[in-house]
Parts: structure tokens; C-alpha cells; sequence
């Protein structure tokens, strides 16, 4: 449903915000762009959670490269047209990304098709998306325009943050369906939605993982055999546990990058 999707996208807006609003202890910002906003990094849990994670992951290799393999294909799908090109990534880089992540919940496909990663390569960078309105013509308008925004060809025609993202998507619900996700109540219902809706589609895997855990439980019960005792903590000799070591404090490095890797 577009409302549990709303839901996921809204809360990894949550996470990118912070993210990219981040500053030192001298209040410089941190200009941190994520540069992998993917299905593989968002994470979600049996209770309803939803994680955003890896951030910092160096794309820089790959992007400099002449040609893609194949196996690159899945990132490429989410790459922004300007870090395909290895030009400086922007907050609106990772508004991009995520707008491939909502295009994809909303119609359950990619907005690029392609046979080879050369040629999903060109239709990233040439802005040749399929349009929404042919793969999810039950989508409302008011979405299909976001989506349609976050995944413009032109960083500075998408949304520039992400707090203008999110009032975008709040604003769209609560005039379409009077949904107003800014309320901790509604945030707990969708939360409580996608639940129900996980633990029915994964509840193999769910009960799969009790079993592993009663397992491991029920085997620390067992006597500790002679390669346990090896790789048990060691107990720590006094003169280290109560030396005096100096403290160290790491601060960022802040350069002119338009872009940090974290």
C-alpha cells in the first residue's frame, strides 16, 4: 500500500536528515552525503523499524572505471546521474536515490530497464526513466509528482533536502487521505502495519531464527570445552587495568570536498 511505503521513505528521510544536518562541536557542518541509498542498506525489522545504514560507503572505485560488470547493476539502478558521471554529489544525490527506492515500492519495479550495465549506465545519466504514470497508473497524481521530482535528471530542479521532502509527503496525505504523519499516534500504526505485514511474509525465516537462538542458548549451557576456554576473555593484570593512559580526541578532517566519506 502507498501509505506503508510513505511510511518506509518517510522514516529513512528521518535518518538522512539527521545525517545530513550533522555538524562538529564548532557548529561547521559535516556536509556527509550517504552516496548509497539502496533496498540492500535500508533495513527493516519484525517490530516495524526502519533502518538506514552503511553510511560512508566509497563508490569512488567503481565509478572510475571505463566499463561496469554486471554485478554492478543493482547499484547503478540508484545512482544519481551526476555521481554516474563522477561529478560532486550533492544532499540531492541521496533525495534521488531514495526517489528510486519509493518508485520502486509504489510499482514494484526499477524506473530504469536495461540488458547490460553499459546501457542502464547511459538511461541513468540521459534521465530516461519509465514513466510512473504507465507502470502504476493507480498511483495518485500528488505522488506520481513526487517521485517525478526526486528522480528529475537535474539536481537543482529536485527537492534540495530532505526536510523539504518530508513536508512534501506530509503535505500530499494529509490533503489526500488526512493522513498526518508527523503524529507519533500515526507513526505507530504504520509501525504496528508493516509488522503485521513482515511477519506474515517472512514468518519461515522468523521462526528459523528462534530456533538458532534457542539453540545457541541451550549450547551455553554445555560444559566450555578446551577451544571455548581459548578464546574466552582474559583476565587483565592489574598494572595495565589501572595505568594512566592519555586521552585522545579525533576530530574530522575539514577540507573544501563538496562531499565526505564517513
Amino acid at each position: 500500500p502507498a501509505e506503508i511505503s510513505a511510511y518506509i521513505v518517510l522514516e529513512v528521510v528521518r535518518a538522512l536528515s539527521f545525517a545530513h544536518q550533522l555538524k562538529d562541536s564548532k557548529g561547521r557542518e559535516l556536509n556527509i552525503i550517504h552516496r548509497d541509498i539502496s533496498p540492500g542498506n535500508i533495513l527493516l525489522g519484525y517490530r516495524g523499524e526502519v533502518k538506514l545504514v552503511d553510511f560512508g560507503i566509497a563508490t569512488a572505485e567503481s565509478r572510475l572505471q571505463k566499463g561496469f560488470s554486471d554485478s554492478a547493476l543493482g547499484k547503478l539502478a540508484y545512482m544519481a546521474p551526476e555521481q554516474a558521471v563522477n561529478d560532486p554529489v550533492v544532499k540531492a544525490s541521496d533525495i534521488y536515490s531514495l526517489g528510486v527506492v519509493f518508485y520502486q515500492l509504489l510499482t514494484g519495479q526499477l524506473p530504469f530497464q536495461a540488458e547490460n550495465a553499459n546501457a542502464l549506465l547511459k538511461k541513468v545519466i540521459d534521465g530516461r526513466a519509465t514513466d510512473i504514470r504507465i507502470v502504476g497508473p493507480a498511483i495518485s497524481e500528488g505522488l506520481r509528482e513526487i517521485v517525478t521530482t526526486c528522480l528529475h535528471k537535474s539536481s537543482r530542479k529536485r527537492y534540495q533536502s530532505c526536510p523539504e521532502l518530508f513536508n512534501a509527503l506530509v503535505a500530499h496525505f494529509k490533503t489526500s487521505l488526512e493522513v498526518d504523519f508527523t503524529a507519533r499516534a500515526t507513526r505507530e500504526y504504520y509501525k504496528k502495519k508493516l509488522s503485521e505485514y513482515l511477519r506474515s511474509v517472512f514468518e519461515k525465516e522468523m521462526i528459523d531464527e528462534i530456533e538458532i537462538v534457542q539453540k545457541a542458548l541451550k549450547d551455553q549451557t554445555s560444559p566450555i570445552s578446551e577451544d571455548q576456554k581459548i578464546t574466552a576473555p582474559q583476565h587483565i593484570p592489574k598494572q595495565i587495568a589501572e595505568s594512566d593512559f592519555d586521552a585522545t580526541v579525533f576530530e574530522p578532517d575539514h577540507t573544501n570536498e563538496a562531499t565526505r566519506h564517513y
